[in-house]
């Protein structure tokens, strides 16, 4: 499942990405904004209903099948509003990308040399974001925690409530970032210090280290619109 899960997202979210990129900073900020509304809220809900249960966790088993299926319909519908796309003119087809990539292959050292800053930023963001994750759900997930010392202990599912809680703000604010100075600056910044949080062994900066997808979040909105211009059109063509 975690494969398939892997895979969809690896091939859905570059392609995605890649055509909405045609549309301008506007569409990259409302694909930015769709992706943390459509993840986060999935996952805070199946999380925080866990949290609540309790020991009553197994009732909830029917309605998290129920969600989804709705997530899986409401992506159904999306793909088929995507296929629907009519892209900008002078941008060509949008079904061309993997052509044009293979037909400038053999030119790379025309157009890698412009985006490698770019490119490195964008893969350092998502490194950071799948350690987080990775780590939380290894590390600080299995067990309860003891989030505010003395005050506030949380189970499992409450640990993973909370830290989706805080990607969500992270993604969203991320998405609202248009026009912000050395966005390849703060994303890596952003990234480094997640990292660094999660590393800590201590709880509360650990759910601190979801503010990771604002790194992402930055990478959609900002860098994908500097990389198109950092490109001469010819070679995008």
């Amino acid at each position: 499942v975690f494969m398939l899960c892997g895979a969809g997202m690896g091939i859905a979210r570059p392609n995605v990405l890649a055509v909405v990129s045609l549309f301008g900073r506007r569409a990259n900020r409302w694909y930015g904004f769709g992706t943390a509304v459509g993840g986060y809220v999935t996952t805070v809900g199946m999380y925080g209903l866990t949290w609540a249960a309790g020991d009553d966790a197994r009732e909830w088993v029917p309605l998290s099948r129920f969600m989804y299926i709705g997530a899986f319909v409401v992506c159904s519908a999306g793909s088929v509003l995507f296929l629907r796309l009519t892209p900008p003119k002078g941008s060509g087809s949008l079904n061309s990308g993997g052509a044009m990539l293979l037909r400038h292959l053999p030119k790379w050292r025309e157009w890698v040399p412009p985006a490698r800053l770019y490119c490195a930023t964008f893969a350092i963001a998502a490194f950071s974001l799948a350690f987080v994750d990775a780590l939380i759900q290894l590390a600080y997930h299995p067990r309860p925690q003891e989030v505010i010392p003395g005050v506030l202990t949380v189970p499992p599912a409450g640990v993973m409530t909370l830290y989706c809680i805080v990607g969500f703000a992270g993604s969203w604010f991320g998405s609202m970032t248009i026009g912000l100075p050395r966005p390849l600056l703060i994303s890596v910044a952003v990234s480094c210090t997640c990292v660094a949080l999660v590393l800590t062994k201590v709880p509360l900066l650990a759910l601190l280290a979801g503010v990771a997808p604002f790194a992402s979040g930055i990478c959609f909105i900002t860098v994908v619109a500097h990389l198109r211009e950092a490109i001469s059109p010819s070679q995008l063509t």
